[in-house]
């Protein structure tokens, strides 16, 4: 079975050249607007032909995509050879994508569905949910609990033995020193709530 990569964005992309593999993307129909060869629409998916990984960066949309597919898709999850797991001692849900230079320490949980893009570190005994995503750099610290469908901006940091409800985006550059028990967006250092999501 062929893989394929659900997304032809950046971060799509950016899988894709991580993964080395000659790779086929699907997109929803609205966005394909010149094809390529190598870009299909994504009705003409089918599950029997190509295992898949969804590649957008948004929590909520990834997740809705998955509710989407054909009940008998396959997702695949990837793990790059420069990625450190400390031991054997973590679990990576279906559908992941463990980039380029993550780091991962023992006792792990990590949920269906998630992106460590690249140079991310998850700490010890944290349980992150399904549809997360980190960017470039950010770091869980160990003992942390993340809920489902949470954005870590770039170089974003989650201290330890936190935790952060559902539904939330945390900026750039943030610090989370508190747990977060609203969904809504945060930024700064420490993080402060800036707005509502919508």
């Amino acid at each position: 079975m062929k893989k394929a990569i659900i997304g032809a964005g950046g971060l799509a992309r950016e899988i894709a050249a991580q993964i080395r593999e000659e790779t086929v993307y699907f997109v929803d129909d609205k966005y394909l607007i010149s094809p390529r060869e190598n870009v299909k629409p994504l009705s003409q998916f089918d599950p029997t032909h190509y295992e898949v990984c969804v590649a957008i960066a948004d929590p909520a949309v990834r997740n809705a995509i998955v509710t989407r597919m054909p009940e008998k898709t396959k997702y695949f999850s990837y793990i790059h050879p420069s990625a450190i797991f400390l031991t054997n001692t973590s679990d990576v849900g279906e559908g992941s994508f463990i980039g380029c230079l993550s780091i991962v320490m023992n006792d792990v949980k990590i949920g269906r569905h998630t992106i460590l893009n690249r140079a991310n570190q998850i700490g010890h005994d944290t349980v992150v949910g399904d549809f997360f995503t980190a960017l470039p750099g950010s770091v869980v610290s160990g003992g942390a609990n993340v809920g489902k469908r949470v954005f870590l901006g770039a170089s974003g940091l989650v201290l330890e033995n936190l935790e952060i409800c559902d539904d939330v985006v945390i900026g750039a550059n943030a610090c989370v020193t508190k747990n977060i028990q609203e969904s809504a967006v945060y930024v700064g250092t420490p993080a402060r709530r800036l707005q509502n999501l919508k």
